[in-house]
């Protein structure tokens, strides 16, 4: 059981560092997208331009404002798993998955897009799929600590998938990149 659990946590960490460690700022200067080396070495820093929503077509637009309270979702199943559990793998996912979320704001101020406005309240989200599915997350992740790690794998595996098809119907280079 020991060792189910040490696995099961060990997949989860190599996951989070897959994560934070494959961040678009790793990639360098591209376009207006920049890492900034005074800042943390993950952050993005997009500089400002004149872009503006009419640069976007509306599937661009939805993935933007979905990925942002996907992130939101993740941050936020890591946050009450932590605060449950006190494993510091949760916390410091929770850390990147809020780097992943400051990323996509970026984009979203940069277009001109609206945030969702519950961005800052945990376990709330405009989108009721993703208030069902924290629900059933938080559910899952309280009934012990080896559910809390399956429900973090599965959060990561979900993110791939999503990310990747988000991707695929995005046409603008700075979204892909994020």
């Amino acid at each position: 059981m020991k060792k189910t659990l040490l696995a099961i946590g060990s997949i989860i960490l190599a996951i989070g560092i897959i994560f934070t460690g494959c961040s678009s700022a790793n990639l360098g200067s591209i376009g207006s997208v920049t890492n900034n080396p005074t800042d943390n070495p993950t952050q993005v820093v997009v500089s400002p331009s004149t872009t503006t929503t009419s640069d976007l077509a509306n599937i661009e637009k939805d993935g933007l404002l979905y990925m942002v309270e996907e992130e939101k979702l993740a941050r936020d199943v890591y946050g009450y798993l932590y605060n449950l559990w006190g494993l510091t793998t949760f916390k410091n996912i929770q850390s990147a998955e809020q780097t992943h979320m400051d990323e996509v704001l970026s984009l979203i101020d940069k277009y001109g897009l609206t945030a969702p406005s519950t961005l800052d309240e945990p376990g709330v989200f405009t989108d009721p799929h993703l208030q069902e599915l924290y629900k059933t997350l938080t559910e899952q992740g309280s009934k012990s600590l080896v559910d809390a790690l399956k429900v973090g794998a599965l959060i990561e595996e979900t993110d791939i998938i999503d990310l990747k098809l988000i991707s695929k119907l995005i046409l603008t280079t700075q979204i892909t990149m994020i």
